[in-house]
């Protein structure tokens, strides 16, 4: 009687289609999560640098109203449009200034302003250069001066407040019957307000204003 052939033993193991089908899976979990994980790097530094250009702004606004409260102090009688004015198209060439005088109420982007605090009259001017590419703030001056009329005949010096391109400051005054920090209420005689406004990284306007009080609007 002829004996059974013996069963064939059964492969037992990891088959080589599936190792490559598990390499591929593996693959493609390693490539999202490199992905996600560069999402979440750029959306930070995003975030940080966004958080740092508001700080900026928010911090050179603040220091542009002190600054500002200077405009007439030790002055007699001081004037908007002498001793104060708002320029349009204003652009610092080398320590030249140029720029358009605009009118009471209207805007432009740099501000000019005497004072005499050092028993010498001085000038000083904000400016937001608009050109392509710049921008920001530019704390310019103090250099000595008549009044605010000779900005264009004076060797100004900048100093940096902001540095933000991307969202212009746009600089306006107004006659107000106000009083600085909103102390006290404002009284019959016309002041100027100074008021200074951009865009933050949201597209949220942000603005400042500050009550020129040593000034007389016309």
């Amino acid at each position: 009687m002829p004996l059974p052939s013996p069963a064939t033993p059964r492969q037992r193991g990891v088959t080589l289609i599936s190792l490559m089908t598990g390499l591929v899976i593996s693959m493609i979990l390693v490539l999202a999560t490199l992905m996600l994980f560069q999402r979440m790097v750029r959306a930070t530094t995003a975030a940080r640098s966004d958080a740092q250009a508001d700080t900026q702004r928010s911090a050179a606004f603040l220091a542009a109203g002190i600054a500002a409260q200077e405009a007439g102090y030790g002055i007699n009688a001081a004037q908007a449009g002498t001793h104060l004015m708002v320029l349009t198209g204003a652009a610092l060439a080398g320590s030249a200034l140029s720029g358009t005088p605009a009118a009471l109420g209207a805007t432009g982007n740099a501000v000019v302003w005497a004072e005499n605090t050092t028993g010498t009259p001085r000038c000083s001017a904000l400016l937001a250069p608009n050109g392509s590419g710049q921008g920001g703030l530019r704390k310019l001056g103090p250099v000595a001066c008549a009044d605010a009329t000779t900005f264009s005949g004076l060797a100004w010096t900048a100093l940096p407040l902001s540095d933000t391109p991307a969202t212009p400051v746009v600089i306006a005054w107004q006659a107000a019957a106000c009083t600085p920090f909103g102390i006290s209420a404002g009284t019959a005689a016309q002041k100027v307000l100074l008021i200074l406004s951009a865009d933050n990284s949201n597209g949220v306007a942000l603005e400042t204003s500050q009550c020129l009080s040593n000034v007389s609007a016309p």
